[in-house]
């Protein structure tokens, strides 16, 4: 597929990786306390049954606090403005081919995801000070948390397929620590992944079907569907393109429409631990509501 786009410079920090492991570390010292204060002992626990436990509540603990974290930094809308901008700029760049996303950047697509998935509850403000000095977005703790959240989800995946136990805690050292039962397990879902990325990379995606797609909503929701519609197909050359839309004016005119109702992700719609537990729902998710109600001066926007 040919593209026009220029690729981005990264601004993400490429050694994040290991600057993120002391913050981790401390995050599982945390959670196996919490996880004992729940009632389990300082053992190794195998059984599936209590192994989803634990990491359920390590999920809840770790969502809790990556929401805490948001609301305590990101004041200013301008702030989620950074966060949208990142996020376009990667899934950009890396829907057209142009790179292969490093394990940092990945870390922190994880993040913005997050971030934008909770943005319509922040209590945000235009007085408020604005939380990045610059284009470079780095958040070691929040990057560190959704880390984990990655982790520990993929154990819980992987050990609610198996039809035996596949995933092993221990709860006997000074923190939680998880892994697989079979060191094999693991060589074979690296293998894994690296197949599917390359069996969902953008040479074999049929593009026609968003143009499909885009037919069939309008033949059902009308001017709702193609007002937006052509927006979103409106071609962008550089990354300075890259910039938040706003759909006031759209809803205001299009607010009865069941189509524009459900692009809308508002503060009623924020889960977090559904988007990582349950992302098969999609009311609570940005891929399936991209259009984010942001509440500014208390005002819904």
């Amino acid at each position: 597929m040919s593209n026009h786009f220029q690729k981005s410079q990264s601004v993400i920090p490429q050694d994040a990786i290991e600057s993120l492991w002391p913050i981790q570390h401390h995050y599982y010292t945390l959670l196996k306390d919490i996880v004992i204060s729940k009632g389990f002992s300082q053992k190794l626990y195998t059984d599936s049954d209590s192994v989803m436990r634990i990491i359920e509540i390590c999920i809840a603990e770790l969502t809790n606090k990556f929401e805490l974290l948001c609301e305590q930094n990101f004041k200013s809308p301008k702030d989620i403005g950074q966060i949208l901008w990142l996020y376009s700029l990667y899934e950009r760049d890396a829907n057209n081919n142009l790179i292969k996303l490093s394990e940092p950047e990945k870390i922190a697509l994880y993040t913005c995801r997050y971030i934008l998935a909770i943005a319509p509850k922040l209590n945000l403000s235009k007085n408020s000070e604005f939380f990045f000095k610059t284009r470079d977005v780095c958040l070691p703790e929040l990057f560190s948390i959704s880390n984990c959240l990655a982790i520990l989800s993929q154990f819980r995946a992987v050990e609610g397929l198996s039809n035996t136990p596949t995933v092993q805690i221990d709860l006997t050292k000074s923190f939680l620590k998880v892994e697989y039962l079979s060191t094999e397990l693991d060589s074979k879902l690296q293998k894994s992944k690296s197949k599917g990325e390359k069996i969902l990379s953008p040479q074999f995606i049929d593009y026609s079907i968003i143009q499909k797609c885009k037919v069939l909503f309008i033949d059902v929701f009308g001017d709702a569907a193609e007002s937006i519609l052509d927006v979103i197909d409106m071609p962008m050359s550089d990354q300075d393109q890259i910039i938040p839309k706003d759909f006031t004016p759209y809803f205001q005119l299009y607010s009865k429409s069941i189509f524009a109702q459900e692009l809308i992700l508002t503060r009623d719609s924020v889960n977090l631990l559904n988007v990582i537990l349950k992302p098969h729902i999609t009311d609570h998710r940005t891929r399936f509501k991209p259009l984010i109600e942001l509440t500014v001066d208390g005002t819904p926007l």
